[in-house]
């Protein structure tokens, strides 16, 4: 953390330009990684989310220069609670939400079926604008009905910081993916859904 006099800045594949936070500048670590949604994407459970249509994400444009501001507009056709991870083009993955910066000051953290979510919010204390490096990378959506598995991904990842430990990270993914999978029972109904949009950052 460096002492600053402008807004601070999370530099990892996209820059989060906070508006309310103590100045200081976190430099991200770049490295390469398994995609841990690999094994979400190829199970008979996953493809039945993705196939399933119940959620949709779309970036404001398909290619963002470096520095210019973005965000990803979320549509869901079913109620629940969103998990959103980055893929960067250097394999590095972060969930964007949730995260500690929104809370109920921003982005909402339960979907009603048939709602838009914009992400970032207007009212989020942060900006996302793209940063290095360029190249292809890819925004997961998850939409879940379990309020604790949601509040147990925002105590883990919710500091807007690279995920560094990709076999708890994956074990922690296909455990949610199993549980969500279950049978739904008379006392507990399960929804899951899955969507993907690639992005483009250039010079």
């Amino acid at each position: 953390t460096e002492p600053c006099g402008q807004m601070p800045q999370i530099t990892l594949c996209w820059i989060f330009v906070f508006l309310l936070a103590p100045c200081g500048v976190i430099a991200g670590e770049i490295r390469s990684s398994v995609d841990p949604f690999a094994n979400l994407e190829n199970s008979e459970q996953g493809k039945l989310a993705v196939r399933s249509n119940f959620v949709t994400v779309a970036p404001d444009r398909e290619a963002f220069k470096i520095g210019t501001d973005a965000s990803f507009h979320i549509n869901s056709k079913v109620g629940g609670f969103l998990l959103v991870f980055d893929i960067d083009p250097a394999g590095n993955v972060m969930q964007l939400f949730p995260n500690q910066y929104s809370g109920s000051i921003g982005t909402r953290s339960t979907v009603r079926a048939g709602d838009t979510i914009i992400f970032p919010a207007d009212n989020d204390v942060f900006k996302l604008a793209a940063a290095s490096p360029v190249g292809s990378g890819s925004i997961v959506v998850i939409l879940i009905n379990d309020p604790t598995a949601w509040n147990e991904f925002l105590k883990a990842y919710g500091d807007l910081h690279v995920i560094k430990n990709d076999s708890t990270f994956q074990e922690r993914l296909d455990g949610l993916i199993n549980k969500m999978s279950l049978p739904s029972s008379a006392k507990t109904k399960r929804n899951l859904a899955i969507a993907e949009a690639r992005y483009l950052i250039v010079k």
